[in-house]
This record gives C-alpha cells, structure tokens and sequence, in this order.
C-alpha cells in the first residue's frame, strides 16, 4: 500500500475518528451528526408500514414558561367555574423558578417529595413551606417514602409543571385562609362546616388539568396564541 493509499485509509476507516478530524468528518457526510437521530436498539424494518411520532415536545416544542402560565391559569378557573372553588385562587401566580419536573405528590400527606433511586427523602415542601429535620421525620419515619400507587403520584412530564406550582399555591392558599383549620389529612372549612382532603384537593386539581386536555381547551389557547 503507498502512503497516499494508507493516509486514505486511516483517514475513514470504520468510521472511526479522532477529535480534531471530527470536522472533516462530518464534512465528508451526507448527512451531518447534529441532524441525525441515533437509536439505542437495533429493530427489522421490514415489516413495519407506518410510523408515527409523538407530538408534544417531539414533534411540536412548547415555550414555556408561557405555555406552563396557560396551564396554571385555565386550570385555576376550571376549579372556579366547575368546582365551586372560591374566586380567591385566581389570584395565584405561576413562578417559573419552584416546580421541577419528577417530584411526587404524597396525596395523603399533602407534600410535594423529591427523592432518591432508594426513597430517601432529599426535600419535602408543604405549601411553600419547606419541612426538615423532625418536620421531616416525623412524618416519614427513617426519611424514606416508597412508591405507592394508591398514595403517590409522579410528576414526570413537562406538562406536569404547571400542576406541579398549582398543587403548591393551593396547599399555601388552604393554610392561610381565615376559615379553614389545618386537621390530619387537610383542612376543616369552619363556615361549611365540610373538610377538604389533600386528596380531594389534588383530585380536583387533576380534574381541571384532564378537563384541558380532553376538551382540547389548552390545545385551543395555545394555537391561538
């Protein structure tokens, strides 16, 4: 082999590289890497006729926080207009900087969790009121909460974000209101002479964001903004 031949050759090789030449690389393909979609799994196309894409945060990128306010916002008056929530809650304001996406929501506790691979509780927050050392573990023993099904639920999702704020400033909002004493499991309403669950207040909740999905409410506002 001449040494033009193996300069060639070394230069493509099997596809490989260093750093420096990665430019060249790329310049040599069609096609170039930060265009491309790589997999992880290898799969037989041979038999596969249609393909489909996801489309939120796939296909269609949503702004946020502008998209997160939307949600807050219609579903705080879903609550209003459907759930006999006081007209209060229309006041609350949506702060791109508290939610985080995957936080667990103890539905009996009323807690917003963020936790480790094992259970072990690294922040706890009431409200906006943050729980630690025995706040903390006098609630959960050892620090630890598992997943449960029946108790837990995981915000995994981008779309959870707005919820992930509203299940918080309706938590603080429930604490401060004149009317309504903290009990075990949430608030006695002292005019009504009725309680209000975590849960019931997290169902509700999750009630307003369904609603703006299957009624294509939040679909609407964001193609006409």
């Amino acid at each position: 082999m001449s040494p033009t031949e193996a300069e060639t050759s070394s230069a493509v090789s099997l596809g490989y590289g260093s750093e420096e030449s990665l430019s060249d690389l790329e310049s040599r393909d069609e096609h170039p890497q930060r265009k491309c979609v790589f997999v992880n799994k290898d799969i037989n196309l041979q038999k596969i006729k249609y393909y489909g894409f996801d489309m939120d945060y796939t296909v269609c990128e949503y702004i946020s926080p502008e998209f997160d306010v939307l949600a807050f916002n219609l579903a705080k008056q879903f609550m209003v207009d459907s759930l006999n929530y006081p007209r209060e809650i229309l006041d609350l304001e949506y702060n791109p900087k508290f939610p985080r996406r995957g936080l667990w929501y103890d539905r009996q506790l009323g807690n917003l969790l963020k936790v480790d691979q094992f259970g072990k509780i690294l922040i706890c927050c009431h409200g906006f009121n943050f729980l630690k050392g025995d706040q903390l573990s006098n609630l959960y023993p050892h620090k630890i909460q598992r997943m449960e099904s029946g108790r837990i639920y995981v915000m995994n999702t981008l779309f959870n974000l707005a919820e992930t704020h509203l299940i918080a400033s309706l938590t603080h909002y429930m604490n401060n209101r004149d009317d309504a004493e903290a009990v075990t499991g949430g608030w006695n309403l002292k005019n009504k002479n009725e309680m209000v669950t975590y849960r019931q207040l997290f169902e509700d909740l999750r009630e307003a964001i369904e609603n703006l999905h299957e009624e294509k409410i939040l679909k609407i506002s964001t193609i006409n903004n």
